[in-house]
């Protein structure tokens, strides 16, 4: 028996490595090795919490090799080139280099073992953005058209501030918050919940901004229009100054002002008086600080639109001089009252 197999052992060998070799190339004309270069997309995971990640690509190139019948199930981005940060935090904007693994998650476990992956580059550089919060006022925006006689009152926002949250170089942009706010119909009332927006200095919306809330309450009332007028202001002088002394001028600051008020209230109002203003005890010039008797719910503004409630009133106060028999001369009079704007 053993003589039988040690016959043509050269020959058995060579038979023996022709079946091998024509059974692999059997194999491999059925599903031969291929190589392809395709598009991986970049995928960047675990930053630091809160942190945003941005990466100069979306995609890197990678060359593919295995079985033909498997790789060209594989499309464009069907591989992934993974970035692990392994929740690396960062304090201030950070770029680094990040090492990509690949895989073709779409295939079947059995299929991916059969690939190789040959990257042209095997890491990729990314910019990390810590998060970063700012706090601020809210303002409505609505169409200011109401009916004729009316107005809209001051506008009421709860809340009125909120935080905003997101990349330092957003937040940097953010000029304003705004709620789109809106009557229910033309010339209403407003009053309902709004949406928020993070606005630039020239109106754009700010895309990647966390608003918290991102709704407000927003109530706007219409109220009666008031009327307005202007007017010179009077001093209220009681009395005359004691002899031999005189009111020689003066001088209201400021002497004109507009009083806004219901036209009821204002019809009838012709000048406004100050307080009273005693001249009896008068006998040097004098600068008074002097309220105004104002209506009940009438405002008083000045020519730069200030609100005001007293005006300066300054007094020149002169010495008769004796006339040649002994008394002054000289008769008291109304004192000459200049105003000034």
């Amino acid at each position: 028996m053993l003589a039988s197999l040690r016959q043509n052992l050269l020959l058995k060998a060579v038979s023996l490595l022709a079946s091998v070799l024509l059974y692999g190339y059997v194999q491999a004309e059925r599903d031969p090795t291929i190589t392809r270069a395709m598009a991986a997309s970049v995928r960047i995971v675990n930053p630091g919490s809160g942190q945003e990640v941005e990466t100069p690509t979306s995609s890197v190139e990678v060359s593919v090799t295995g079985p033909k019948n498997i790789v060209e199930r594989i499309k464009d981005n069907d591989v992934t080139a993974l970035g692990d940060l392994n929740g690396k935090s960062v304090t201030e904007v950070t770029t680094l280099p990040v090492r990509l693994r690949f895989s073709a998650d779409t295939l079947l476990p059995d299929m991916r073992k059969d690939l190789s992956f040959d990257p042209p580059v095997s890491s990729v550089r990314v910019t990390i953005f810590p998060q970063q919060n700012r706090r601020l006022p809210v303002s409505a925006r609505f169409a200011k058209h109401p009916p004729a006689g009316y107005i809209y009152g001051p506008e009421e926002i709860t809340p009125s501030f909120i935080r905003i949250a997101g990349r330092a170089d957003r937040l940097a942009r953010v000029s304003e918050v705004v709620a789109n706010a809106a009557p229910p119909v033309s010339g209403a009332n407003i009053e309902g919940d709004f949406t928020l927006s993070a606005r630039d200095s020239d109106d754009n919306p700010i895309d990647g901004i966390v608003l918290d809330p991102g709704i407000v309450h927003v109530r706007v009332l219409l109220v009666e229009e008031p009327d307005s007028k202007e007017l010179l202001v009077s001093p209220n002088f009681q009395g005359q100054p004691p002899p031999p002394y005189k009111i020689e001028g003066v001088t209201v600051t400021p002497g004109e002002v507009k009083i806004t008020g219901r036209w009821g209230q204002l019809s009838h109002v012709s000048q406004l008086l100050t307080e009273e203003i005693s001249l009896r005890e008068m006998t040097e010039s004098k600068t008074v600080d002097a309220s105004l008797q104002l209506p009940a719910n009438v405002a008083v503004q000045d020519k730069e639109g200030h609100t005001i409630t007293h005006v300066t009133v300054h007094i020149t106060v002169a010495r008769l001089s004796p006339s040649p028999s002994g008394a002054t001369s000289g008769l008291a009079s109304p004192p000459a009252t200049t105003t000034k704007p």
